[in-house]
């Protein structure tokens, strides 16, 4: 049952869920050891895909500093640099672009779309007690992690995931 996701790194299965929370996850915005092309264009990471979708976006000339920019800190860095005019709808984008750079990801990573397709029908929770925009706000092993309804966070990222598992 499941070996494939057992063997990665940072990935707690409980109960019905699957937990990971760090950026060596193949499932993290952060991870870089399965990098991705896009348009020609060679990323470490989808947190680098998104800050440069950001950048290109808003017309900001720090796209140039992202695309040479592996560091995940240095990455919110330069992202917090980046005016936006209107947050509501960059969290619309940022959903987006999570979704198709995931997607590039998992189809140029035969490996990590068979872990995905491995979590079968496991709910997927980002367990970040510090993100509660991609993550649930809650470390794997609390015990609140276990219902969604105590869940502090919207955990986009982890729901990006089921989607793609359930339509790749």
């Amino acid at each position: 049952m499941m070996n494939t996701i057992k063997n990665l790194p940072l990935i707690t299965v409980r109960e019905n869920f699957c937990f990971f929370w760090h950026q060596w996850c193949p499932f993290s915005l952060d991870h870089q050891l399965a990098p991705f092309e896009v348009k020609g264009l060679v990323f470490e990471s989808l947190r680098q895909y998104l800050v440069f979708a950001k950048a290109k976006i808003y017309n900001s000339p720090l796209a140039e500093q992202v695309i040479v920019t592996s560091d995940p800190a240095q990455l919110e860095t330069l992202s917090n640099n980046i005016k936006i005019p209107d947050q509501s709808d960059w969290q619309q984008r940022m959903i987006s672009l999570v979704t198709t750079g995931l997607r590039f990801k998992l189809q140029q990573h035969a490996a990590l779309s068979l872990a995905l397709a491995d979590t079968r029908n496991l709910n997927i929770a980002y367990a970040s007690e510090e993100d509660n925009f991609w993550g649930i706000g809650l470390k794997p092993m609390d015990h609140r992690a276990l219902n969604k309804a105590e869940w502090v966070g919207k955990n986009h990222l982890g729901n990006i995931l089921m989607y793609l598992r359930s339509n790749h």
